[in-house]
């Protein structure tokens, strides 16, 4: 897959060959298509290769972490760490490109990505607003606006190859307490956040 990073950066995505990727990684085209299926799937690959901060791990977060402050500032400070890894963004912003030439790549990348996400912390919004924990609210709206307050930046910086710098951990956490006021958790209901 290091060959595939380094060919997409590098050269481009639709500049990149199958052949070029397995040249470069010393592997075999049958092998390649066993694993990835095409370009598409080492593609998507790349972006789940991330055991401490991938898609896996936010959903173990969601699994394990029930207090609502502890679980949206761990994970808000994971999203902006990933989508403003400097590796990450040139595969990021092949991923934009395609999504925005092929729909039905850009279905697939919603689905595997976006929805899931939304999906599980729209459910834990619902179980806190049940619990009274967290004002009532539209659980979905308030993860789509949890995600957006994360994500818009790092994306707009992803496709305008913004020289900007990424958003500090400590913008970061100013966004992140601003939405737990949107939701009902003032600063002295405040647990510990473990470092990550």
């Amino acid at each position: 897959m290091d060959a595939a990073r380094h060919l997409f950066a590098m050269r481009g995505y639709e500049n990149t060959s199958i052949a070029q990727i397995v040249s470069r990684s010393g592997g075999s085209l049958a092998t390649f298509y066993k694993f990835f299926g095409g370009k598409d799937g080492v593609l998507i690959a790349l972006c789940e290769d991330d055991p401490d901060n991938g898609p896996a791990r936010h959903a173990q977060l969601c699994a394990e972490i029930a207090d609502p402050r502890t679980l949206l500032t761990t994970l808000g400070e994971a999203l902006v760490r990933k989508l403003t890894d400097p590796q990450l963004i040139p595969i990021a912003q092949v991923m934009i490109g395609r999504s925005l030439c092929d729909a039905r790549f850009g279905s697939m990348i919603e689905e595997r990505f976006g929805l899931y996400l939304a999906t599980t912390l729209s459910r834990r919004f619902r179980d806190w607003m049940d619990e009274g924990v967290i004002r009532e609210d539209d659980p979905t709206e308030l993860a789509d606006m949890y995600l957006a307050i994360l994500l818009y930046q790092p994306h707009l910086r992803a496709i305008h190859h913004s020289n900007r710098p990424p958003p500090t951990p400590e913008v970061v956490r100013q966004r992140i307490e601003r939405f737990l006021r949107l939701i009902g958790l003032d600063a002295q209901d405040a647990a510990p956040t473990p470092a990550p």
